[in-house]
């Protein structure tokens, strides 16, 4: 990064991804910053910058000798899963600043020790509490799927053995009575029970008897338009699929 650049920055105030502070504000205080960036898309925090003019302060030797070793004990000791970051040391108009950089994380969420999760709110931050939104960063991180998630109160008999049947007769070219003993692993392997041997939610409204009982949010929503263009805007019908 340029020195005009970072002017440029401080010229421009604080952001989703980007943050100021004059001085380090303290280890756990520092972590929400680090916890809400890495929560959302990344981002980076500029010490020796007033947060609220943009004010070119600047740090001296010691400022950044000292902020640098409380932030990499920020990342290791008040965040969990640990985030990595980086810093650099960027010189404007004479002065020197430090730049921490928190890349988006890939093992959401990221919480304090006390097992707060922050995520960023314009240039802003705010803790979340809500099952949803915690789910959320679950499947952003690739560690939880919803399709994969059991359908509870249901079992191997509240599926359609026929309908099974013949989509395995179909793509695996095999038959679900022949299997016998096997014939549960077999769906487990293809993801239609989980390891408990319960229906997935993917499982149970692909081939559940009464996917509306147990799932009655879910339906299939159709659209028909005039022609075969997928820009074409001619409306010709809708109708919602259910059970």
């Amino acid at each position: 990064m340029t020195q005009e650049e970072l002017k440029d920055i401080a010229r421009c105030g604080e952001t989703t991804t980007i943050q100021f502070k004059e001085q380090f504000t303290g280890q756990k205080e520092i972590a929400k910053e680090m916890i809400a960036f890495a929560n959302t898309l990344g981002g980076q925090i500029f010490f020796g910058i007033k947060d609220k003019t943009g004010e070119l302060v600047g740090l001296s030797y010691d400022e950044i000798q000292t902020i640098s070793r409380e932030l990499g004990n920020a990342a290791n000791e008040q965040v969990r899963p640990t985030i990595y970051i980086t810093t650099d040391v960027i010189r404007a108009d004479g002065k020197h600043f430090l730049v921490c950089s928190v890349a988006q994380g890939k093992n959401k969420p990221y919480k304090n020790l006390n097992g707060e999760i922050w995520v960023k709110q314009g240039a802003d931050k705010r803790r979340i509490t809500e099952n949803s939104e915690i789910l959320s960063l679950f499947q952003d991180s690739g560690s939880y799927q919803a399709d994969a998630a059991g359908v509870q109160e249901t079992n191997f008999d509240d599926l359609d053995r026929y309908a099974l049947n013949d989509y395995l007769k179909k793509v695996y070219a095999l038959n679900l009575d022949k299997l016998s003993d096997n014939a549960e692993q077999m769906l487990k392997n293809i993801h239609v029970l989980n390891h408990n041997g319960i229906p997935t939610l993917a499982g149970y409204l692909f081939f559940g008897k009464h996917p509306e009982y147990y799932c009655p949010t879910f339906m299939v929503k159709a659209v028909s338009f005039f022609g075969n263009e997928l820009a074409g805007t001619q409306y010709r019908d809708t109708k919602e699929i259910v059970g």
